[in-house]
Parts: C-alpha cells; structure tokens; sequence
C-alpha cells in the first residue's frame, strides 16, 4: 500500500543553510498492517508523516526520495491531486487534539465540515453519518453541541479519530495520539484503533516515544534516531532481542511496576544532538562501545537475523557488551 523510497527531508535554517533531517529513510506497508515508528522527541518521526500528507512548513521540504501510495508517487502530485487523497485515502490523527481542533465551533460542526467539503451527502445524510461515526468511537450523542475545550483529552482523541474516519481512509497515521493521557485512557484509545482498524481494514502507522505502546499496537517497528533508521523487525523480536545498543538502551530504560526500588536506573549517557550533518554513526558519541570505524563510516542497515535489521557495526560483529547500569 504504502512504499517510503530513501526519503530525506531538509530544514533551511535562518542563515539560509540546508541540512537533512530525516535522511535516506525506506520503509514498506502492506495492507491492514500496523507500524509503529518509535524514537525521541527531535528524531525525525513527525516530519517524515507531514512529508505523507504534504504538510510540510514552508522553510522544510523534500530533497529527496520518493513516496509511493498504491504504486503512485505523491510526491509529484498537484496541490489538488494531493487534497483529494488527503482525508479520503490517508488521514492524519494530530498530536495534540486540543490545538488541532477549531476552538469556537462545536464538535457537530466539525464533522459537519468534513462532509459538506468532501462529499455529496445531504445535511440529514451527513448527520446520521456522524451518528454511526460516533458510536464507532464510543462518544455520546450530546458531545455535538460542546466546544473542544468542553470535553475530556480522551474524548478529543476520539473526536479526532472520528474526523479521520469519516471518508473511510486506507491508510491512518496516529501521532503520539496517546500523548498526555492517563493509563487507563491510553490503553482505551489503543483498543479503540485497533478495533476500528479490523472494521475499516486499514494500515496504520503509529508514532510514539512509547515503545510499551508499540509493543501493544504494532506488527513491526523500527526505531530512528537523528533522523536515521537504526533499527528494524517485527514486534516480537524486536522486543525479545534488541541487536542495536540505542534500542538496548530504550528498553532497559523503561520503569514498570515490577522495577525494582533502590536500584539505578538505567542510563543512556549523553543526549541526542540538534541539527547539523554528522558523519560515521550518528550514536557514536553516546555509545561506549563505539570505535574508529565507527566515527568514519555510517554503518549499513542490514538484516542481522531473518527479516531483522541493524545499522550498527558492533551488532553484526556481536562483539559489543551490555553493561548493568549504562551501554
């Protein structure tokens, strides 16, 4: 359905300079399937969604790379080509519901708008549409006549995922769609899109620094970091054998209720750098194993084990070792 093709996207900085900030980035979706794109606020996962939807600000854009959904590159469409696979073929659910939804129009006049602007339906058509839409998404009758600011955050993320579903997408691209949200919410709304996924027979793609929710959600992940794909496999091996030290060091750094009280915690030393080119391994400064070659060359993404793929010199060589408090 879906086939990312080495895409980088660029940022102009102010003094007019241009440097990548996703780089090089290939990925496929198959029909139905879930991905999860998992990494740390900064690394990329946002602008390479906006590069789908053509959605980019004005001083970031395409450098290179093609987009092809159902065989087609988007990236060569029209403004108004792009505008009639946007909502109808690929919907976005946004980050923050709050920002994303108008302010001084009810929820009934939001979904209104998407009908009136995309379809023929008649107002009493549309209107029972919304009917079936809200059921869907397990929200009342009555929260049509409240304001966005009027309802709960879970209950926003439902409106946004009913205003994504309307035009029965193939494709849906959630963005950290749990952000801010309680425990309890969290894993409403994640059983909600998987359910409307069986119902609808969407892929979806899932971004989140979260990876307890990718494990939850996702058939497969990978994982950037610095705009780069380090990582790749399904779900289950991903979890069960982290090759890469940065993935390693994501899931020893997750707290859960069965960790342990007195013992450190562990650390990924460093911090992810902002902006610039880099050169080697973009980890290196914050890997311990790191070496020469690390620091010249940019490892390859291979597959390491069957259908699992590293960038990192040290895992194909599985010479590097995990240490109890830091990598």
């Amino acid at each position: 359905m879906l086939e990312v093709k080495h895409l980088t996207v660029s940022i102009r900085n102010k003094n007019g300079k241009i440097y990548p900030i996703v780089k090089n980035l290939s990925y496929k979706l198959q029909e139905g399937q879930t991905l999860a794109i998992v990494g740390e606020s900064g690394c990329g996962k946002t602008m390479q969604a906006m590069a789908i939807m053509g959605l980019l600000p004005p001083n970031i854009s395409v450098t290179r790379g093609q987009i092809l959904f159902q065989g087609k590159d988007i990236l060569k469409l029209s403004k108004k080509e792009r505008r009639e696979i946007n909502g109808k073929e690929i919907a976005l659910v946004f980050q923050d519901a709050l920002t994303a939804l108008n302010p001084v129009i009810t929820i009934l006049q939001h979904l209104l708008e998407v009908f009136k602007a995309r379809t023929n339906l008649t107002s009493d058509e549309a209107e029972n549409k919304i009917k079936e839409l809200l059921q869907q998404v397990e929200l009342p009758q009555n929260i049509l006549s409240s304001y966005p600011h009027q309802i709960s955050g879970g209950q926003r993320q439902r409106v946004m995922l009913a205003l994504a579903l309307a035009l029965n997408p193939k494709l849906l691209i959630a963005d950290e769609p749990t952000t801010a949200l309680d425990e309890k919410t969290q894993e409403q709304i994640l059983n909600l899109i998987k359910k409307l996924q069986k119902t609808y027979k969407m892929a979806v793609i899932f971004i989140t620094h979260d990876l307890i929710l990718a494990k939850e959600i996702a058939d497969k992940i990978f994982v950037l970091y610095y705009g780069t794909k380090i990582e790749e496999a399904a779900s289950k091996d991903l979890f069960s054998n982290p090759l890469h030290p940065y993935t390693y060091g994501l899931f020893k750094s997750i707290i859960t209720r069965d960790t342990p009280k007195g013992i450190p915690l562990f650390e990924i030393y460093g911090y992810i750098k902002k902006g610039g080119r880099f050169y080697g391994c973009p980890f290196k400064d914050r890997c311990k194993k790191s070496s020469r070659v690390c620091y010249k060359f940019l490892p390859p993404l291979e597959e390491l084990k069957p259908k699992h793929f590293c960038a990192c010199f040290w895992a194909k060589s599985t010479q590097f070792q995990r240490g109890k408090n830091g990598i």
